[in-house]
Order: C-alpha cells, then structure tokens, then sequence
C-alpha cells in the first residue's frame, strides 16, 4: 500500500498522488486490488496528503464510473484487449 512511514506523513501532496497512482496501477491490474494505505492513517499526516490520497482513490471510482455509463460495464469487464481503439468496439 501507499508508505504510512515516509511518503504520508513528509510528503508533499503531489509525492502522496504520484505514489498512490503508482501502487493503484502497479497492484490493481486484474483487479481485487484494495486502495489503502499499508497501516492506519496516523495523527502526523498532514490533512492536505489525506486529500491527495483521497482524490487518487476517487480518480479510479469516477473514471470506472464513466465507463460503466458509456458501455455499461466497466472496462475490465469488457471482452476485448486492452490496447484497441475506442472506434475498433463493435458497439
């Protein structure tokens, strides 16, 4: 999960985001992936690096979310390889 040790707690909001998208990325593929940090939030983190670990985990919801509006499923349910083009869908 996201370092409850270094990057939460003494590093900026930007760090907090580039490191939370790179374990989402890294740990969600395939799915079953829970966003998380590795151990409780604790008292030192700053409420800004809260935000930023906050707005990652949303990213993933809202992105998720639109596509289940455009296809009606999310797209890692959907039966076709990552890498084709949006006008390569048969529907």
């Amino acid at each position: 999960g996201i370092s409850t040790q270094r990057t939460l707690p003494f590093g900026t909001p930007d760090e907090v985001r580039a490191e939370a998208r790179r374990v989402r990325d890294l740990l969600s593929a395939g799915g079953g992936y829970i966003f998380a940090p590795a151990q409780g939030i604790q008292g030192d983190v700053p409420p800004a690096n809260i935000a930023a670990l906050l707005e990652v985990a949303r990213e993933e919801r809202e992105q998720r979310e639109a596509e289940e509006a455009k296809y009606g499923k999310a797209a890692s349910e959907l039966p076709w390889a990552v890498g084709v083009d949006e006008e390569d869908i048969p529907f």
